[in-house]
């Protein structure tokens, strides 16, 4: 192939990969594109790697059908994503874990943990990352002798270098994705199948005259029988690859870091395994191929010396930038990946830069000088070792080191007991022994040992020895090793099914400044002030917030957020150095129920079996306990509320956001000194306590109830619940009663004394009379005088009361008696001007003095006294009240109007009911217009109110309309009496 055409490939594919970057980083692809499933689950071909493009070829050409395991093994494990994946995805969602180191070091809450992962994935991805530059340099030199492999292999990794750093590290935390990234390695999958689908297409029609030549020919062709694979063999490629797709540092940067949507997953088991199909499918044919045409070239490179061959340069440089595509992807997003695993688990934990400096640029270019160092490490591996070897060779070697990652991931997800000392010893035997019988011979050349050959079938002994050393001492150790709280705690969050626990230490700060004050030394201020910052906001905590359950949220979302800044070791490490905090952190805080409920309300769609049915439990009691007509309030062992169900809030006026798992103490006044003082008492039961606050008055009863909260271990603490009823309209309807008693007393007596005064008020009067007779003094005359005419006034009070005190008798309508109702009228002013609040009005009587109804005169007189009391209750000293009658036809109409304050519009319609008044507690009893509705239906009448509460004129007939503006019209229509005589002229 020229010169020319492989250096114009070379530079046409450079550009297209970093111009598609820089168009998707800048806006310039539509987002409906770049957040499609489809472009995520094409990012995962990512595995398709130089090692599946090209060295599945030679695997095919040196063992036959055994090159399918590396395509079954990981469609396997796409299928199960569902299972696998989504698990994962969610532990790394939840605690932003950047690397399976992040994730097994807070499993086992061991930094060594994190230290040893980091270590052996970087041992075992230098063989692969070597491959991939192996691959490119080789296939160059394939095209065009005079470019030499050394310099196309450092151009190769000097590109990728550049294009990592530009747009895979481009931000130090992974809150921020790298679209264009995905984006880049999505389209270079369709360039893999492309080339693989068109290379297939012309073996079949342009080697091969058609799928029934190939037929024909592989019945007459004779081919070298492969090495026979045995079934361990077989079976040990098939759990090698399974593992590599869930393990491999660009394997789990895509799938979980990088992850977008929850639902991509489900496109991934069956996108996946249709593509790796489809890929598998022309390796037979490129084999068989290059058979026919007796090439006698690196098998490997079959795809590119088929082009050559038969002279087709289009069809050559598809091959060769499919090979390109495959082998610079998995470099990329591996690099970035591993750089990031150094950073957080080797560099930092070590190394810690000056609070001054900008910790998120030091981050970045921290980040950006370990993918250097990474690549070239490789590059180092490629020249003095992994060029001296066939491609397939040396990734069987990293995919059965990946492998030993498997028993800790799998007791991550369904094995709570296994402990670090297991894993960790676990993983230094099975890599012992990998780096022992597999890499070391690789590295010194010494593969012609019977015990250490990797060419013979005995290559997958050392895979499984490996592996089950490594599963046995994990096992055992964890078997009779204790794990601590802590550990245990963390291994139930982490298995399948189980929920974030809400951590369990009491945060000593008081406010959100004083996390920034305390992380300062360690991060900065402004990166401090940045991350606190970001904590609330995800949480959508305001500034105000000092609720302990809210700091210890705060405090919760730092440590997620620096996990993914830092990795969790060293996330945990700072917080817990710098933000001070006490208690026991290996239990649940039963404080944080509620954080537990949300968290269930979130996650019931996947709770099946026996766990959705408690669930429903769950729901059904919480429901009941929401919707009780009396307050419940529930207190944790530290006085947290953790619950505040509807009749609390609207009691209260306090939502449950607002008070859930803030301290009573931290209550607003008045419920602070209420139900804080009732825990204090240490009574069971408080009755009717008032409660007054912005113009209410309302009574209360408390009850409490102290319960053990127990686990299956031990009583873990006494917890509260308050009850909380309010009984304010028992109470005022007490009030009124007794007052009613009250009033039928004071009107027994006053009648009784009004009966007294009698007697002596008539000697008085005979008293007064005699002095007529007995002097001639025109003085003492006229004093004797006025001493009658006020006796006799007397005597009509008296006669007034005594009269009024027999109201209440019901009547027979039958025996109604023909009265005139302004005699009522007048008498029931009498009778309201006795008391001194009544002398302060002004009474205006615009009755018609011939108003005939029937009726009980003393039921009518008590009907006008109550529509009096009531209107000089609302108005003002002075202040007039204005009462009218006339007639029609059959009625008389008598209206009572007063210009006092109004009745409220959403009183009138309660406005006759029992015990109903608008008056303040103790100054009503709520019967007096109940008892006037039931007079006028007596009567056979009827009652209307009208009231103004906002200024508007009632007529037009000149009145003041300041005096108009308010008041209230209660109007009576009474059946008119008529004569015999005037209804036989009618």
């Amino acid at each position: 192939m020229p010169l020319t055409a492989v250096v114009l490939t070379c530079i046409t594919y450079i550009l297209a990969l970093f111009g598609l970057a820089w168009a998707t980083d800048n806006g310039r692809i539509p987002s409906r594109w770049l957040h499609h499933p489809f472009v995520y689950v094409l990012s995962l071909g990512v595995y398709a790697s130089a090692w599946t493009f090209y060295g599945a070829v030679g695997l095919a050409n040196t063992y036959g059908i055994g090159f399918l395991a590396a395509y079954l093994g990981a469609s396997l494990a796409f299928v199960l994503a569902p299972v696998i994946f989504v698990p994962i995805l969610r532990l790394c969602r939840s605690y932003q874990f950047s690397s399976l180191a992040d994730l097994l070091a807070f499993r086992f809450r061991s930094r060594v943990a994190g230290v040893l992962t980091t270590l052996f994935m970087l041992m075992a991805s230098i063989p692969l990352l070597s491959v991939q530059i192996q691959a490119v340099a080789e296939s160059v030199n394939i095209l065009n002798q005079r470019l030499q492999g050394p310099v196309v292999a450092q151009v190769f990794c000097v590109t990728l270098t550049l294009f990592t750093m530009l747009f895979g590290a481009r931000h130090p935390s992974i809150r921020d994705k790298h679209e264009g990234l995905v984006f880049t390695l999505a389209i270079k999958s369709l360039l893999k199948l492309a080339a693989m689908i068109i290379m297939a297409c012309y073996v079949l029609w342009g080697i091969f005259d058609g799928p029934n030549d190939l037929m024909e020919w592989l019945k007459l062709a004779t081919l070298t029988q492969p090495q026979p694979i045995n079934d361990d063999a077989w079976r040990t490629l098939l759990l090698a690859f399974f593992a590599s797709v869930i393990v491999m540092p660009h394997m789990f940067h895509i799938s979980f870091t990088e992850n977008l949507n929850n639902r991509a997953f489900r496109q991934a088991a069956w996108v996946m395994p249709c593509f790796l199909i489809l890929m598998c499918l022309v390796i037979p044919l490129i084999v068989w191929a290059g058979i026919r045409l007796t090439i006698n070239g690196n098998p490997e490179y079959m795809i590119l010396y088929l082009g050559l061959q038969q002279q087709q340069l289009l069809l050559t440089i598809l091959s060769f930038i499919g090979g390109l595509a495959a082998s610079s992807g998995i470099m990329i997003v591996s690099v970035l990946a591993l750089a990031a695993m150094i950073l957080n688990h080797l560099l930092l934990p070590t190394f810690q830069p000056n609070p001054r400096t900008d910790f998120y640029r030091w981050l970045l270019w921290s980040k950006r000088s370990l993918i250097v160092t990474v690549v070239w490490l490789a590059y180092f591996y490629y020249s003095t070792v992994g060029q001296a070897y066939p491609l397939y060779l040396q990734g069987l070697i990293a995919f059965v080191a990946f492998l030993q990652f498997m028993p800790g991931l799998l007791a991550t997800l369904f094995w709570p007991r296994g402990h670090r000392l297991g894993f960790i010893w676990g993983l230094l035997t099975g890599m012992g022994y990998w780096l022992v019988s597999m890499l070391l011979p690789l590295v010194t050349g010494h593969t012609d040992a019977p015990s250490l050959s990797l060419y013979t079938d005995n290559w997958h002994q050392s895979a499984l020895y490996s592996l089950t050393l490594n599963t046995l001492i994990f096992s055992i150790i964890s078997i009779y090793s204790k794990a601590t709280a802590k550990e245990q705690q963390v291994a139930q969050i982490c298995a399948l099914n189980a929920l974030p626990s809400p951590v369990g230490k009491q945060v000593m700060v008081t406010n959100c400044q004083d996390f920034i004050l305390c992380l300062t030394p360690h991060l900065g201020y402004r990166t401090a002030e940045k991350e606190v910052l970001q904590a609330m906001d995800d949480l959508a905590l305001e500034p105000d917030d000092h609720r302990p359950s809210s700091l210890r949220r705060l405090r919760d979302r730092l440590e997620t957020n620096l996990s993914g800044l830092l990795g969790p070791t060293e996330a945990e490490e700072i917080l817990d150095s710098s933000i001070p905090s006490q208690g026991d952190d290996t239990l649940y805080k039963a404080t944080d129920i509620h954080i537990i409920e949300s968290q269930l309300s979130q996650y019931k769609s996947r709770l099946t079996g026996l766990a959705g049915e408690l669930d429903s439990l769950r729901r059904f009691h919480r429901n009941i306990l929401l919707h009780l007509p009396i307050g419940v309030c529930a207190l944790g062992e530290d006085q947290e509320i953790a619950l505040w169900n509807n009749a609390m809030v609207t009691y209260t006026g306090l939502s449950a956001e607002q008070v859930l798992g803030s301290t009573l103490n931290d209550l607003p006044h008045p419920w602070q000194d209420l139900l804080s003082g009732f825990i204090c008492s240490g009574q069971a039961r408080q009755s009717t306590q008032e409660v007054s606050w912005a113009a209410h008055t309302r009574w209360f009863s408390l009850q409490r109830l102290d319960i053990q909260a127990e686990t299956d271990e031990a009583p873990v603490g006494e917890h509260s619940v308050i009850l909380l009823e309010d009984e304010t309209e028992t109470k005022l309807i007490d009030d009124r009663l007794a007052h009613s008693e009250r009033l039928i007393s004071v009107g027994r007596l006053a009648a009784g004394v009004a009966h007294e005064i009698g007697n002596p008020v008539t000697a008085i009067a005979c008293l007064a009379q005699n002095l007529k007779y007995e002097t001639d003094v025109p003085e003492i005359l006229e004093i004797a005088g006025q001493q009658v005419q006020q006796t006799e006034r007397i005597s009509r009070i008296v006669q007034s009361l005594l009269t009024f005190s027999h109201t209440g008798q019901h009547s027979d309508p039958r025996h109604y008696e023909p009265l005139n109702i302004n005699d009522c009228i007048s008498e029931a002013i009498h009778l309201v001007r006795l008391d001194h609040r009544g002398r302060q009005l002004h009474f205006i009587n615009h009755c018609h003095t011939q108003l005939l109804v029937a009726g009980d005169a003393q039921r009518l007189i008590q009907v006008f006294v109550n529509l009096f009391n009531n209107a000089r209750d609302a108005s003002a000293d002075g202040a007039p009240i204005e009462v009218r009658g006339y007639t029609d036809e059959f009625s008389v109409i008598v209206q009572v109007e007063d210009h006092g304050r109004g009745i409220p519009a959403d009183a009138l319609e309660h406005l006759f009911e029992p015990f109903f008044t608008t008056k303040e507690p103790g100054k009503g009893t709520g019967l007096g217009l109940s008892l006037v509705y039931s007079i006028i239906e007596e009567h056979y009448g009827k009652i209307e109110v009208q009231s103004r509460t906002a200024a508007a004129p009632k007529d037009s007939d000149g009145a003041d309309a300041q005096e108009q503006s308010t008041g209230t019209c209660i109007t009576l229509t009474l059946p008119r009496y008529l004569s015999v005589e005037a209804s036989s002229e009618g």
